[in-house]
């Protein structure tokens, strides 16, 4: 496995900072750390310019009955390679934290899914948008259970599952428990693997715009599940005007996380739901890992990565000039394909298969 190292094409919002004065030039630190937070925000600031997503759009909607909260709706995009007719393949890509089916940084695993001939299904994280009365934390995997029973998906002969960020962590979660044989394989890009040592690294004085971006867009559909829940008469168990106030990702898991799912304490649920090298090696099939060591929000050199195919089925890739779910154009993984993180991916998912 290769991966490039080659520089940014400028063209595209993805450019880091230049320096033309050696006088002025910063150590290798500061500059990585610079070019990884704007690889992270120009794409989040300028990718619905950049991206489109395929007309062919249509509702996708099921159903599970959770044991406190008794029937909670889940919602997705669905995307068929053929107009009305099914692919044998099905791609189900999982959103990542304070983002949605329709992400832009989706837009592109979608077109390299369909143009390889595989239906696509963007699913929802529970609560992700503001819809219905519960909210999903880092390990919940119900609704990829419940959508590979419901019978809209029983045609599909293979699938596999690409999760970004946190849905990368819902995505390695769900390949440890899945006896389906139809699911082949599993990609996590920039996942949180060690959720207890993003969480600190998150909640450093240094991250206060990223922490309170993330936490903003995350109250907003809380807040109308919260009264919604209310409503029907399954009110959550959080106090709202608390949660309204939480400045820290470790306070919005204590006032949100732990009261609703049960988790005893912060060390169980990070236990619970982390990623370790040796629960890798439960998995249920093969994963493909992929950081960026410039990733300011998933520090790379504190997730217990190593770099490479790992005898137990997985790969950890590892590239460089990119941010958070943001990489260089020309990002090559090795595999006989068109570069760029989506392609490449796609490509490792065909290799599997």
């Amino acid at each position: 496995m290769t991966v490039s190292n080659e520089p940014i094409d400028f063209s595209s919002p993805h450019e880091s900072a230049q320096w033309s004065d050696p006088s002025v030039t910063p150590s290798p630190r500061i500059s990585r750390l610079i070019r990884g937070q704007a690889m992270t925000i120009m794409p989040f600031m300028f990718g619905s310019l950049v991206h489109r997503f395929p007309a062919n759009r249509t509702p996708f909607r099921a159903s599970l009955i959770d044991p406190t909260s008794g029937t909670v709706k889940i919602y997705g995009d669905k995307y068929h390679v053929r107009d009305r007719e099914q692919s044998r393949s099905l791609r189900i890509l999982v959103h990542g934290i304070s983002s949605t089916p329709r992400s832009p940084y989706l837009a592109p695993h979608i077109h390299a899914a369909l143009g390889n001939g595989h239906d696509v299904l963007s699913l929802a994280l529970r609560g992700a948008l503001g819809r219905g009365h519960d909210h999903y934390h880092a390990g919940l995997t119900d609704e990829l259970h419940a959508i590979l029973a419901d019978p809209q998906l029983s045609t599909y002969e293979e699938i596999t599952i690409l999760g970004c960020s946190l849905g990368g962590l819902v995505g390695l979660n769900f390949a440890c428990e899945c006896l389906d044989s139809r699911v082949k394989a599993v990609a996590a890009v920039c996942p949180p693997v060690r959720i207890d040592r993003v969480q600190a690294h998150l909640d450093r004085p240094s991250q206060a715009i990223d922490r309170h971006a993330i936490l903003s867009s995350l109250k907003v559909p809380y807040r109308k599940l919260w009264y919604t829940a209310k409503k029907i008469g399954t009110p959550l168990k959080s106090e709202l005007k608390t949660v309204l106030l939480v400045r820290s990702f470790d306070g919005w898991d204590r006032e949100v996380v732990l009261p609703r799912f049960g988790f005893s304490s912060m060390s169980e649920y990070h236990e619970r739901v982390s990623i370790s090298p040796a629960r890798l090696k439960t998995l249920k099939m093969p994963a493909y890992l992929l950081f960026d060591q410039d990733d300011p929000m998933v520090p790379i050199q504190q997730m217990e990565m190593e770099e490479g195919t790992h005898p137990s089925g997985y790969t950890v890739g590892i590239s460089s000039g990119g941010g958070h779910l943001s990489f260089i154009k020309k990002l090559d993984l090795g595999f006989t394909a068109p570069v760029g993180v989506a392609p490449q991916l796609d490509a490792w998912f065909s290799s599997i298969t």
